[in-house]
């Protein structure tokens, strides 16, 4: 792959043993293996993932969420939030879809929006 190539992809990685914080307009596949303050605005209907070790806390407005890590504050997903067994998540929770895996800690409220045809 030439570094030109580098230009045209559209995903986000936050890796390992980074903290990152402020406000990100972000588009495209996003993966957090870091620690998150802040907000986070998805413009498109791409997948955000939390992975085990991250943590992320603040504003998350996105489409289809999956949290493997830890989060708090407040989710908004268009689509579909899946909350792993190793998650722990706390906060206000707005989603299309809610999955739950048994084991995950969870402390917060949640509602869920009726898809209309």
């Amino acid at each position: 792959m030439e570094f030109s190539d580098f230009r045209n992809l559209k995903f986000s990685v936050f890796g390992n043993n980074c903290k990152i914080s402020g406000q990100m307009f972000l588009s495209g596949p996003v993966t957090i293996a870091s620690i998150v303050e802040g907000k986070i605005e998805m413009d498109d209907e791409s997948r955000i993932t939390i992975e085990r070790n991250a943590k992320f806390t603040g504003t998350l407005n996105g489409f289809d969420v999956e949290i493997f890590g830890q989060f708090e504050g407040d989710l908004n997903a268009k689509g579909k939030l899946i909350i792993r067994s190793s998650a722990h998540v706390k906060g206000n929770i707005n989603a299309q879809k809610i999955c739950i895996y048994p084991g995950a800690y969870l402390e917060m409220e949640a509602h869920t929006s009726e898809v209309k045809l």
